[in-house]
């Protein structure tokens, strides 16, 4: 029998000491429960010792039989007593053992473990026992950024080139029944304009990073060097991981296959199916039992936190480390402004060195949302405080010199966490197929599957983390209270910022691989888990604690409805050792990097009434198209009109353009040096029910708020920007965005809608939108996008009644309480390769259009004299037919309709038309005669030049 101390502070004679003490005082300890556990065993054999019984368990394999018997010596004999004797209901008995198994398989440590935790966790429950018992909070490790600063461009574009290197993991295990949708989450649009879904949108992201890492110059700055990791190869594949449950597995499996992945490839994506455990009836943990099939126990979702178990059964960080893969970045199902700020995350944690990276935002006092806190245990003396299980036996309980002990178990001596993780190069799995599992199984993603056992405690159970220290999300309930008992007097208030310096956590978080997996080794991915029972009659009625060891009834107390273990993903800190680097980035501006679905328009009308974030399907569409409009003005200098300056702006003719550019680059400088996020605590609560940071959206606009359409949807008001849609493919990051599109060079109107959407779309404008423009290119057309104005009767926002029946009203209509009306649209679609131009070039406009001067030439009675001149004018003629031809095959009918209602400018498009029918046989003449003679001709200077410029212009057609 060993015993391990794990205190340093003694010296080596009073270790001694200590050590030799503590087993003596043990061993009589031990002799006393030894003897126990023997009379209580023996009672339990009785059981099966009946001959009925003993039948029974000829239906059952050795392994089947042992767990059993476990079972009715950890006091769950009540599981089998409605057994009938041996040839009655024998398909029943096998169903209910196949049911224990699969419990027993998908728990780390096995059942056994799961019910010795919950009746430390339910004891501790009822007595109300506070889990951070011995803790002081103190401020955490954080960066606070603007959207759009330089300090946050810097950050994502660094993020953009680390996340080349990253694995992403998706935590999508829920339906959408409670928000109103039949589906699952991830088949919700993300927003009406372009209908991407949310896993189309986080596909397409990913590709949109994948795309970057093959043409990317960026490099990590020599000042701040991070951990040589070999790069991956242009030909490698960004990992995507999705947890599913029973509820989406096949949704989202039948999902992917039916949409080709959404680009990616089959091999990329990993499906992990999370299992639910059983459920307990009283605070002893007794198994609970279907009522209505005794044969079967009811199971529960155990939480989220379940993907670090699967990632760690699957065998996936050990493959990770060996592509070169570096960060892990989780998060969850229905956040369209992701990727913005989890770039600048990845950033954050790269130039910085942090092991963890939560993802928060701005929270105020008492807000209803959880708090980044670090904890830093009082007396400096180390705790075990990760839910840790071993077999049980009485050789692996873990002595905590110096600090409370837990009852932890372990099974091995060392508890040591290394920092370090192989990063072996290893090849780069395009080949690999697409892999599904559940936590029943253990994957060598190498090619081995092997189930995993819960006989085996030596090689499943969890070891003790021993922490001084952690950095971790704290419920808001129990925050405030901690804070005051530990000289925070106020509890958890405001600063003055306006915000609490706990700010909020919102379940995205980045990992360094290394870290993560040494952290993996030891704890099996098991995070702390809890027990959130519901006694009946509103509490216990009694005063002593619940029975430990599952026998006497006197002191045990029955919940209301059954009650399970859970664990959530952020508690992963408590894996970690207490010298990692944790922090937390935080952007101010809320509504750009956080505004998920998570309510049912009914809910969220109760909570815009109380001032509330709805995080509703209606604000998040909101915030989407605000925060496109948002980085566009910011980095693109784009003008938004709004609803009193259209006609101003006509009668000026747009000569206050240069004040427009310097007004949002003063926005550009101050949004990095100013927090504006801040609004009084006594605002109107229905002004102010969106997100924190309105203000500075209010800041960017300047005086052209007005571009904000106030309307009412389910009820909540919001104020609609421009439906813009930058899709991953056109511009990821700002950075992106920039190089994009040229400064200054688009103007939108109140209500028009915008998307742009493809690799190769470049914006110089000037663009003017009062309408519906659509551009779609595919990824080896480059389109140029030159002088436009678009005007037409683009899109309405039609409200719905959400409470209308839904044969009449689609499930997305009324989740967000609206549908599009799409009235008129200029649609551009490019799916050639080539190089192609929309509209006219800026320094043509007002004068003698030279596309049309070339025409005119190329449709002259002298077109093939000129060509027997020269050959440069014979090949303008031919390039200009070949453009008349396939623009007359992608667009005639559409080009026809618009030029008799006088849609578009009809002079070089009428040409155009009129080229197709008439210049191929003056080219064929022009290139015999050119063939038949070397002649060349003098040509003026300005000819000359007309023609040179002709040809470089119209090549941008092909």
């Amino acid at each position: 029998m060993k015993f391990f101390s794990f205190g340093t502070s003694l010296n080596r004679e009073g270790g001694k000491t200590t050590i030799v003490a503590t087993l003596g005082a043990t061993a009589l300890s031990v002799g006393i429960i030894s003897a126990f556990i023997i009379i209580r065993r023996r009672r339990h054999l009785e059981k099966l010792s009946k001959k009925m019984f003993k039948d029974n368990l000829k239906l059952f394999s050795e392994k089947e039989v042992s767990l059993i018997t476990s079972l009715i010596e950890e006091g769950q004999e009540h599981v089998f007593d409605h057994w009938p004797e041996l040839g009655q209901m024998d398909d029943k008995k096998r169903s209910q053992v196949d049911q224990l198994n699969l419990l027993d398989e998908t728990y780390p440590g096995g059942l056994l473990s799961y019910i010795r935790n919950a009746k430390r966790l339910l004891k501790d429950s009822l007595e109300g026992r506070n889990p951070f018992e011995g803790f002081a909070p103190e401020v955490p490790m954080g960066t606070h950024l603007d959207f759009g600063s330089d300090e946050f461009r810097s950050f994502e574009t660094l993020g953009l080139s680390e996340a080349s290197r990253a694995a992403f993991v998706l935590v999508a295990g829920g339906l959408g029944e409670r928000l109103g949708y039949s589906g699952i989450k991830l088949g919700l649009p993300t927003e009406s304009a372009s209908n991407c879904t949310f896993i189309e949108c986080y596909c397409r992201s990913i590709l949109a990073i994948e795309a970057a890492a093959s043409t990317s110059s960026v490099s990590e700055s020599a000042d701040h060097p991070t951990t040589s990791t070999p790069k991956p190869s242009s030909t490698q594949r960004i990992p995507l991981v999705i947890m599913t449950s029973d509820d989406t597995h096949c949704h989202t499996e039948r999902m992917l296959e039916q949409n080709a992945f959404f680009g990616l490839l089959p091999s990329q994506v990993i499906l992990l199916k999370q299992e639910r455990v059983a459920c307990f009836t009283d605070s002893a943990a007794h198994l609970a039992l279907d009522p209505k099939d005794p044969f079967r126990l009811p199971t529960k979702p155990h939480g989220h936190g379940d993907v670090h178990a699967l990632i760690h059964a699957s065998g996936l960080p050990e493959l990770w480390a060996e592509r070169g893969i570096k960060w892990v970045c989780f998060f969850q199902d229905t956040n369209a402004l992701l990727f913005h700020p989890l770039l600048a995350a990845i950033g954050v944690s790269a130039r910085k060195g942090w092991h963890i990276n939560s993802l928060a935002v701005p929270r105020r006092a008492k807000e209803a949302i959880g708090g980044i806190c670090k904890l830093i245990r009082r007396d400096r003396k180390r705790m075990s405080i990760l839910s840790c299980n071993g077999s049980g036996s009485l050789s692996n309980i873990v002595v905590v010199e110096d600090g409370p002990q837990n009852g932890c178990n372990i099974d091995r001596e060392d508890s040591n966490i290394s920092n370090n993780a192989d990063t072996r190069n290893g090849d780069d799995g395009a080949n690999k197929p697409a892999i599904s599992i559940s936590n029943s199984t253990v994957v060598d993603l190498r090619g081995t599957i092997a189930a995993s056992s819960a006989a085996d405690a030596e090689n499943t159970s969890p070891k003790a983390n021993v922490v001084s220290a952690m950095t971790l999300n704290v419920e808001y309930n129990q925050l405030d209270p901690l804070l005051r008992a530990n000289g925070w007097p106020e509890g958890d208030a405001d600063d003055e910022t306006g915000f609490s310096p706990f700010p909020g956590n919102i379940n995205q978080i980045v990992l360094s691989l290394p870290q993560y997996a040494a952290a993996l080794a030891v704890s099996q991915g098991l995070v702390g888990e809890f027990a959130n029972p519901k006694y009946k009659d509103g509490g216990p009625s009694i005063s002593g604690s619940g029975s430990s060891n599952g026998g006497g009834k006197s002191n045990v107390v029955v919940f209301k409805s059954s009650a399970r273990l859970e664990c959530m993903m952020q508690d992963i800190p408590k894996a970690y050792p207490s010298d990692a680097v944790i922090g937390f980035t935080v952007v101010r501006q809320v509504w750009t990097s956080y505004s998920p679905v998570k309510n049912s328009a009914l809910e969220a009308r109760a909570k815009a009434k109380a001032g509330a974030p709805t995080h509703s399907a209606t604000d998040a569409e909101m915030d989407f198209y605000r925060t496109q409009c948002a980085a566009l003005m910011i980095v693109a200098g784009a003008k938004l009109l709004g609803s009193g300056e259209e006609k101003e702006e006509e009668e000026k003719g747009g000569k206050n353009k240069d004040e427009d550019e310097k007004r949002v680059e003063s926005t550009h400088e101050n949004n990095s040096d100013k927090d504006v996020t801040s609004h009084g605590k006594d605002s109107d609560k229905k002004a102010n029910h969106k997100q924190h940071g309105d203000n500075n959206w209010e800041q960017v606009l300047g005086s052209n708020s007005s571009i904000l359409l106030s309307e009412t949807f389910n009820e909540i008001p919001v104020r609609r920007a421009p439906a813009i849609v930058l899709s991953p493919s056109f511009a990821l990051s700002l950075d992106q965005l920039q190089r994009k599109v040229k400064f200054g060079s688009i103007t939108l109107h109140p209500g028009s809608v915008l998307i742009l959407d493809g690799p190769e779309i470049q914006v110089e404008g000037p663009l003017e939108v009062k309408g519906a423009l659509v551009i779609r290119s595919a990824p080896h057309s480059k389109v140029i996008v030159r002088a436009m104005k678009v005007e037409n009767a683009g899109w309405i926002w039609d409200p719905v009644d959400p409470m209308e029946p839904a044969p009449h009203v689609p499930e997305e209509y009324r989740l967000r309480g609206f549908r599009v009306l799409r009235r008129e649209t200029e649609e551009h679609e490019f799916l050639d390769h080539g190089v192609f131009s929309l509209g006219e070039s800026e320094e043509d406009l007002g004068a003698p259009n030279r596309e049309e001067k070339i025409l005119d030439l190329a449709m002259s009675e002298n077109a093939t004299e000129k060509a027997e001149g020269g050959g440069k004018i014979a090949v303008i003629v031919e390039v200009e037919e070949a453009i008349a031809q396939k623009r007359k095959r992608e667009n005639e009918s559409e080009r026809e309709g618009r030029e008799e209602e006088g849609g578009l400018k009809g002079g070089v498009s009428a040409k155009r038309k009129e080229v197709a029918e008439v210049v191929e046989p003056k080219i064929e003449k022009a290139k015999v005669e050119e063939a038949k003679t070397e002649k060349r001709g003098e040509k003026s200077k300005e000819e000359a030049k007309l023609e040179e410029d002709a040809l470089h212009t119209m090549m941008f057609f092909v």
